[in-house]
């Protein structure tokens, strides 16, 4: 058989694999950034969630300029073809349009977005009896396992934020057509923003990546209006932590 004749059966076959890859291959992989909300009049010390209510604490002058700041970092670009999620509290929603407002959207181009507000990615509740009584308590049972009187623990959100992964992965299948077009390659949107909470994000990290319980005691809260990254670890240029296919940079770590 000649060189031309192997060519000839060769190239139809490579041309179906170009294909076949193009429309099915590594097709659920993206890019999730969860952004901290900004500084809150609680993490400034000038106002108690038992006194507010958790869920209308808002933001300071500071948190507003940090929501700003990180808008305009990310760019106008980056967040058009984005699929955003977000807490429904007061600090995080405002720390959103903080951030769309920085990357140079206008009001009327926010209130047109199509944004997802979800519960499953509310902050831990801490209940409503004192904390400083159950320090002792926590510390017997451990911070991941320890309910607080009336609240949640973090192993509960951990159940949520699954049920919240769940939810993602379908709406990502569902919405797979608009980042994998057959034959052309079409392939943007993949990147989900979800704005939240400090302790929720670590969770999420944990959930995602399957890290044990002694890994996530190891991560530290991020800053207010930090980004951590989830992607493919071959996307990532320094991925603090592998797992599989998908890695995590802009973690902290406790000391």
């Amino acid at each position: 058989m000649s060189m031309l004749s192997i060519f000839s059966l060769i190239l139809p076959l490579l041309f179906v694999g170009w294909i076949f890859h193009r429309c099915f291959g590594q097709r659920d992989l993206f890019v999730i950034k969860l952004i901290r909300h900004g500084q809150s009049m609680e993490n400034a010390g000038l106002v108690h969630s038992k006194d507010v209510g958790d869920q209308a604490i808002e933001l300071t002058a500071t948190g507003h300029d940090q929501a700003r700041a990180r808008g305009a970092a990310i760019g106008k670009k980056a967040l058009t073809d984005a699929f955003i999620f977000l807490s429904p509290y007061r600090r995080t929603v405002d720390t959103l349009i903080g951030i769309l407002r920085g990357a140079g959207f206008t009001d009327a181009e926010i209130a047109a977005m199509k944004l997802h507000q979800d519960p499953l990615l509310r902050e831990m509740e801490a209940g409503y009896a004192p904390l400083a009584e159950q320090v002792e308590k926590r510390r017997l049972h451990r911070y991941f396992y320890y309910r607080f009187d009336g609240g949640e623990s973090p192993a509960d959100v951990y159940d949520r934020i699954s049920g919240f992964i769940g939810s993602l992965w379908r709406f990502m299948k569902k919405e797979r057509s608009a980042f994998y077009f057959p034959f052309f390659g079409k392939r943007t949107p993949r990147t989900v923003y979800i704005v939240g909470h400090g302790l929720a994000h670590r969770i999420f990290v944990m959930r995602w990546l399957h890290l044990t319980v002694d890994e996530f005691d190891r991560l530290e809260n991020p800053d207010n209006c930090d980004e951590i990254t989830i992607a493919p670890a071959k996307w990532l240029d320094k991925p603090q932590i592998v797992r599989g296919r998908w890695g995590v940079q802009g973690l902290r770590f406790r000391l």
